[in-house]
């Protein structure tokens, strides 16, 4: 069995969640022996049996690939849709289902419209699965949950100070754009005087968004690291009290499954995206959008958070969910879909 990782993002300009998966998903099923190689595109000899997509926007290589014989898994990452509301969500079904009876010639417009070629498409979480049969009325028994991971637990337990009152503080890992929530998070931080850490890539250094957030960064309440080495940011959690995240949508995220491990409390948004964590013991909510009752739970969560010598929800490793996807290969490898 030979697997092809393709995807869209150039993640030398835009590193993130994605391309870390894909990396710790390619080392460790070619460490279990399973050959995965990154597609190629200038290699006219590359070749396999599965092609797996971390995301696509080409209607027509979908279609050529299936004529070659190849089965395809895509890991369909959702954000911000799952949570958007009931509004919004049915006028995303209508508008789809109008979509869908146009003719062959706006493929291209709507490279969606591929989703049903594939053998098996993965989700991080229930609501985001849930969501897409919805949306794009996918085939149930193709869609599958495999959640993230980190590489071991032992990585992320003891060290650091589990309540230390006189140096307490909060922890946020996530890019500083507007899906995280940043500036929201910064300024409830800012009002109610709780000091937080935020660890993450600038996306874009010259956006109005990173521009007002560094305006809020004073070394007492708000401190920035930037993005910083794997050692940096797993001591910064192993020192905090908890951990926040009020993003405005998310597909599994990479930094909360450390979080978990690490035994923080986690404090994330009320919404779909967030209720997906398997067997949750300390994880609570917050609004991502009012200002009240997001102070009160950030006041309650700060005070009242201590870390854990046990991980907040399960978290698997990297080993256990390369299992799962070599379960789904298999599974695809059997299947046989028509064009």
């Amino acid at each position: 069995m030979k697997i092809l990782f393709s995807d869209i993002t150039y993640s030398y300009l835009f590193p993130g969640g994605k391309q870390v998966h894909a990396d710790k998903l390619f080392s460790t099923l070619n460490s279990r022996g399973v050959e995965v190689e990154y597609e190629n595109w200038h290699n006219p000899t590359i070749c396999g049996e599965i092609v797996h997509f971390f995301g696509f926007n080409d209607f027509n290589k979908i279609i050529a690939l299936k004529k070659r014989g190849y089965k395809l898994v895509y890991t369909h990452i959702m954000d911000g849709l799952t949570n958007q509301s009931d509004t919004r969500l049915r006028y995303h079904l209508l508008k789809n289902i109008f979509i869908k009876i146009l003719p062959e010639k706006f493929n291209a417009l709507f490279p969606w419209r591929a989703l049903k070629y594939f053998d098996a498409i993965i989700y991080m979480h229930k609501n985001d699965r849930d969501t897409a049969i919805k949306l794009y009325n996918l085939d149930p028994n193709k869609c599958y949950i495999i959640p993230h991971a980190v590489d071991t637990l032992d990585k992320f337990k003891g060290g650091g100070i589990y309540n230390n009152e006189n140096n307490k503080y909060l922890v946020s890992v996530g890019s500083i754009v507007e899906r995280k929530n940043t500036l929201f998070l910064a300024d409830l931080c800012i009002k109610n005087k709780i000091p937080i850490v935020f660890i993450g890539h600038p996306f874009d250094k010259n956006s109005n968004y990173y521009v007002e957030f560094l305006k809020r960064v004073d070394g007492k309440y708000i401190t920035y690291l930037g993005f910083v080495s794997e050692e940096t940011k797993i001591e910064k959690l192993k020192n905090a009290c908890g951990f926040v995240l009020l993003s405005f949508g998310e597909s599994g995220c990479i930094s909360i499954y450390e979080a978990g491990a690490t035994g923080l409390p986690l404090l994330l948004s009320d919404l779909p995206w967030a209720k997906g964590y398997e067997n949750p013991t300390d994880i609570k909510f917050c609004s991502p959008t009012n200002n009240l009752t997001g102070g009160k739970s950030l006041i309650d969560f700060y005070l009242n958070s201590v870390r854990r010598d046990s991980p907040s929800f399960k978290v698997n490793t990297w080993k256990e969910i390369a299992e799962m996807y070599v379960d789904v290969y298999h599974k695809v490898l059997n299947i046989k879909t028509e064009i």
